[in-house]
């Protein structure tokens, strides 16, 4: 069992144990982490969905992000929590995971290649 396999089963093993649900909001991985919690069986139980918003165009349309808020692109942990947040509101989960970043080649917009940012939000 591959790494990321054993972490999402052990996610959704911990949220079906503690009654918690889980969204996700993706750009940088592109809905691979939607993918990984719903290979384990029983993820239904405790994944709501997900959404991939890789374009600028996609979070304002779908997570309700304004031209200012995007105005310095977005790779950054505001933007990442901001995600995490507004998808946790959509799907109404306890959690939600977001992820934005630069894949590359190069830097975008001038953040380096191989930035990653990773947002959490909760209920409480």
């Amino acid at each position: 069992m591959s790494s990321t396999r054993r972490g999402a089963a052990r996610v959704v093993e911990l949220l079906h144990a503690n009654g918690k649900s889980i969204c996700t909001a993706e750009s940088l991985t592109g809905g691979d982490l939607a993918s990984a919690l719903v290979d384990i069986a029983g993820a239904s139980t405790v994944f709501a969905g997900g959404v991939t918003t890789y374009s600028l165009e996609a979070k304002r349309a779908v997570l309700g992000f304004s031209e200012t808020e995007l105005a310095d692109g977005a790779v950054s942990a505001e933007v990442a929590t901001y995600m995490a947040q507004r998808v946790r509101k959509l799907f109404g989960t306890d959690y939600a995971l977001s992820t934005t970043g630069v894949a590359g080649p190069g830097p975008h917009r001038g953040v380096a290649q191989g930035t990653v940012w990773l947002g959490f939000a909760s209920k409480t």
